[in-house]
């Protein structure tokens, strides 16, 4: 006993000081961490080992009185030393005052790590495109996301002669015929419902594949079958707005427009981004700029290119202009894709590519989004989306933009970063 005495008076005279006015920076004093936990920290405690190994019981309640904390509980082995901050400091304060108090021989904060979900879906091994943006870490923050609507504007969804199994359909216009008829006979809208939410999980999770979103019904508003109609698709947005969905999917385009026929559709899509409901829309597959192709080049939608395996742009995705200046918001996975389609079946190995694809990893996103921030506007969506994206391909990403760290023409502020954005 008589040895940790010493140590007591150590603890007691190496108190931690008041408070400054302002939070301590940089946490990088040990040289040993390069990075921060990519998952965050325990934000009211601090792990510690004492220099003389397993102090007495009523040594370390003194030393915790002393500093402002209070013992939770310990290894049993090593005798790393939880201590819970009972003043208020921030672990960083009291990691920074700990570090030189010879009694001492290590304290940290407490990082936090991650369970990585992965989903059972038999066609999961496909989609090489969820780990590629850190979705199962996403998954682990938000789980299946928001469980209002996620919107579909498009050719439709498989409905007959029954809903697709792995797609959960829960309300529908066709904006061409006017009626309830929301069924795909094209095939392009099943593909892109399946990349945004198809079911996963404890639902139908034993076939198919796992969509993003996969806790949220789909909202399908069809606006034609081989092509869409201008009109249809300004309604069908507007349609989206008036259910609450979470977030609208807009993978189609037009070009050649007059001022009046964008009119048409940029009312939609402007009362999309002030209900916080914005339109996520596909560059377009030209590869050309995709200036003068609506909804893509609006400034009020979020523009999405394709970007492959490798992380550089895919060949035939749609770019910005500087001259104008006009960019996309960001790029996600597009080629390759393993998705649902017509007749019950799925599209993989090697499935469709295209930006109508790449939208969709987005909107589903978003719909994850929701699920912790359920009050988020457009604005705030944009820049998580954009702040958190990587910057991939080797491509120049210059100007003040994403956050300060440059936009490229190619890829705007970079490779889709599900679970940055979310978390």
């Amino acid at each position: 006993m008589r040895r940790y005495g010493m140590v007591l008076v150590a603890f007691l005279l190496l108190a931690l000081p008041a408070p400054a006015l302002a939070a301590i920076g940089d946490e990088n004093a040990d040289p040993g961490d390069e990075t921060g936990s990519w998952y965050g920290y325990v934000e009211d405690a601090v792990l510690l080992s004492f220099a003389e190994g397993f102090p007495a019981a009523a040594a370390r309640r003194a030393f915790a009185a002393a500093n402002g904390l209070e013992e939770v509980s310990f290894t049993p082995l090593s005798h790393f030393f939880r201590f819970r901050i009972t003043d208020g400091q921030p672990p960083d304060r009291v990691v920074e005052a700990l570090r030189s108090n010879p009694a001492i021989a290590l304290v940290t904060k407490i990082a936090r790590g991650r369970w990585d979900y992965v989903p059972p879906d038999p066609l999961y091994v496909n989609q090489w495109y969820l780990p590629k943006v850190r979705m199962p870490q996403a998954w682990d923050l938000a789980a299946g996301g928001s469980t209002s609507y996620i919107a579909l504007v498009d050719s439709g969804v498989q409905t007959s002669p029954s809903n697709h199994p792995d797609l959960g359909v829960i309300a529908g216009k066709n904006f061409v015929t006017g009626t309830s008829n929301v069924n795909d006979v094209y095939g392009h809208g099943t593909r892109v419902a399946g990349i945004m939410a198809a079911f996963t999980g404890a639902t139908n999770g034993s076939i198919g594949i796992a969509g993003i979103n996969y806790a949220a019904p789909i909202l399908v508003a069809k606006i034609g079958d081989s092509a869409p109609d201008i009109d249809a698709a300004a309604a069908g947005i507007e349609y989206a707005v008036q259910r609450g969905a979470s977030a609208i999917n807009a993978s189609f385009g037009f070009r050649g427009l007059s001022s009046s026929e964008r009119e048409v559709l940029r009312q939609a899509v402007v009362a999309a981004w002030n209900a916080g409901q914005p339109v996520v829309a596909a560059a377009g597959n030209d590869g050309t700029s995709f200036v003068g192709l609506y909804p893509a080049a609006f400034t009020k939608v979020i523009t999405v290119g394709a970007s492959t395996k490798s992380d550089v742009r895919w060949v035939y995705s749609n770019y910005g202009d500087a001259s104008v200046p006009l960019y996309p918001n960001l790029v996600a996975p597009g080629v390759e894709m393993c998705t649902t389609k017509t007749a019950s079946g799925y599209d993989c190995a090697p499935g469709p590519d295209g930006t109508s694809f790449a939208a969709p990893m987005v909107t589903g996103t978003i719909g994850l989004m929701r699920k912790l921030y359920p009050g988020i506007g457009s604005l705030a969506i944009v820049d998580r989306l954009e702040d958190s994206a990587d910057h991939v391909g080797g491509y120049s990403y210059t100007g003040s933009l994403c956050d300060g760290r440059g936009i490229s023409v190619y890829m705007g502020c970079g490779r889709l970063d599900a679970y940055g954005a979310i978390n």
